[in-house]
């Protein structure tokens, strides 16, 4: 028997496991080297990317809003333009607290693009014109839902909007708190907007003079579509049982609707603000119920058992619903024009009588290829009756046709009389913006609503009223105004031909008769309003100027535009 003496046993003992350590290194090592240089492929190295690092911007508190822009429009916008990551610092300002910090993620040549744009965003807003303040007052048992919890709501309208919202503790009452609200004029607007959505109605209160009702109902944002002179092509989308034709001009306008219905249907199947204060001229959503989409509407008149007709104003058909399924129409929703025009046939009349027969209205909807959405030629010929009275012709049929000369052939409709002259029908108020012949013809006022045969009354009294009083109405811009309308009551709410300009002052003179007048300004294609005039709300959170006519006066708008509107 052999004996290993101490040492030789230690040796082997300790030397063992490193051998086989060492060898398994040299094995497994290699075959990964091999691996590795078999698997890279010097021609296609991935290039290194660049680490992304962070910095830290401070801004002041007041501008947030304005940088972050509506629904966070800038930030998205500067996101996209330099491949960066932007968000505010998590943190709970206070009072004291002068800026919040914005964090820029990205590359160092991105974050310095990102931080430029950002700086020159602060110079934009230092350099605009000086904000504007709109007082309003809201219930009491109101303030907390506008606030939110821990301030979320009114923050985040704040952010929305652009414009400062404050809630004035030092005039708050029993009943009401006053909110301040501070931007420019569109920023107020949509904060307006906003919080009527919010909490579902306010009393707007101009600074300096007496609190305005918000019931008055007159003109909403929503602007009509005007009827072309020459010939154009359209659809018919509606006749009415008076022998009126509902037309919607072929546009891109048009080509937009049905991408707005389907938003609008969307939106309201999942709630909504219940309509406030129902009345005639109001406009809200509504279904159609053929087939339960959400479209623009009007409501026209109450019917028995609390029930509202409504009419569909881009199409011209009406429905029937109560009070509880109209919906509170949203700003976004009110951006398109109103598509369908109300129309007559010119030249013709009912064969007997002042009413068109059923089968008369059902050939001239066959005629006009009513709802089928099939192009129709029609020719304005005179724009000033109300409604207008068209020509139409159906061009892509075989022999083409004109509608009118076709009824009176086949004894459904017979020509009018040269020689008689139509009587003039007052044009009425329209509930529509602008007020013209394409709108429906109603409006409540006051605290109590009133007929088509009121208005009638009123319009007619208005108009022969001899005394005048001469009016100039300027608006003062800065160096980025391009163009001024103003458009209200006095001119039909169209926009006639800009203001003529002389040194930043836009001006035009006006001969009204004494009475109250309602109008706004349209500066480079925005609606807007002046709230440090006189002002009432129009019914859906936004505002219009007012004008009292009762001996010569001067409605001077010292205000500047920026091109923030």
């Amino acid at each position: 028997m052999v004996y290993l003496s101490r040492r030789l046993l230690l040796f082997v003992g300790l030397g063992s496991p490193l051998l086989l350590a060492l060898l398994y290194f040299l094995c497994y090592c290699g075959d990964s080297d091999k691996r590795r240089r078999r698997q890279v492929d010097p021609t296609r190295v991935q290039p290194r990317k660049h680490p992304s690092e962070n910095k830290e911007v401070p801004i002041p508190k007041n501008y947030v809003g304005y940088i972050i822009g509506r629904g966070g429009s800038r930030i998205k916008k500067l996101q996209e333009d330099y491949g960066v990551k932007i968000h505010l610092r998590d943190e709970t300002p206070t009072d004291e607290d002068d800026t919040r910090t914005l964090v820029i993620v990205g590359d160092q040549e991105s974050i310095a693009k990102a931080e430029e744009s950002v700086k020159k965003l602060i110079e934009e807003k230092l350099n605009a014109p000086q904000p504007q303040t709109l007082c309003i007052s809201i219930p009491q048992s109101s303030v907390g839902k506008l606030i939110g919890k821990q301030g979320s709501n009114i923050r985040q309208m704040q952010r929305e909007s652009g414009a400062k919202i404050e809630v004035d503790n030092g005039l708050a009452t029993t009943s009401e708190r006053f909110i301040k609200i501070t931007g420019q004029p569109s920023e107020i607007d949509y904060a307006c907007r906003l919080i009527k959505e919010l909490i579902g109605h306010f009393h707007n209160h101009t600074v300096g003079h007496a609190p305005t009702s918000s019931e008055w109902s007159g003109p909403v944002e929503l602007e009509a579509t005007i009827l072309p002179n020459g010939p154009f092509k359209a659809f018919s989308s509606a006749i009415s049982d008076g022998g009126s034709i509902w037309i919607q001009v072929i546009t891109s306008d048009l080509h937009r609707l049905p991408a707005l219905v389907e938003e609008m249907t969307g939106f309201y199947e999942r709630g909504g603000v219940p309509l406030q204060d129902v009345c005639q001229g109001k406009v809200c959503a509504a279904v159609f119920d053929v087939d339960h989409q959400w479209y623009r509407a009007v409501v026209l008149e109450e019917l028995e058992g609390g029930k509202w007709k409504v009419l569909f104003v881009d199409y011209g058909d009406t429905g029937v619903w109560p009070a509880s399924k109209l919906r509170e129409l949203r700003y976004e929703f009110c951006t398109l024009k109103v598509q369908a025009i109300k129309c007559k046939l010119a030249d013709v009349e009912p064969v007997e009588g002042t009413k068109w027969t059923f089968d008369s209205l059902k050939v001239l909807d066959d005629l006009t290829m009513c709802a089928h959405w099939k192009e129709i030629t029609v020719t304005a010929v005179d724009r000033e009756s109300n409604p207008p009275s068209v020509s139409i012709k159906n061009e892509s049929a075989q022999p083409v046709y004109d509608v009118a000369t076709e009824l009176v052939s086949r004894g459904l409709a017979k020509w009018k009389d040269k020689g008689d002259s139509e009587t003039a029908t007052p044009v009425l108020q329209s509930t529509l913006h602008p007020r013209s012949h394409d709108a429906v013809t109603s409006l409540s006022s006051g605290t109590g609503e009133k007929s088509v045969e009121d208005v009638t009354s009123d319009k007619q009294q208005f108009t022969t009223k001899s005394s005048t009083k001469n009016v100039n109405i300027e608006w003062k811009g800065d160096d980025k105004t391009k163009q001024v309308f103003i458009v209200g009551d006095f001119n039909n709410w169209s926009k006639e031909s800009a203001l003529p300009q002389s040194d930043g002052t836009y001006s035009l003179n006006y001969s009204l008769p004494v009475g109250r007048y309602h109008y706004k300004f349209v500066v480079d294609g925005e609606w807007i309003h002046n709230p440090n005039l006189p002002c009432c709300e129009d019914g859906t959170g936004m505002f219009l100027n007012v004008l009292n006519i009762d001996q010569p006066a001067t409605a001077a708008i010292d205000t500047s535009l920026g091109s923030e509107l």
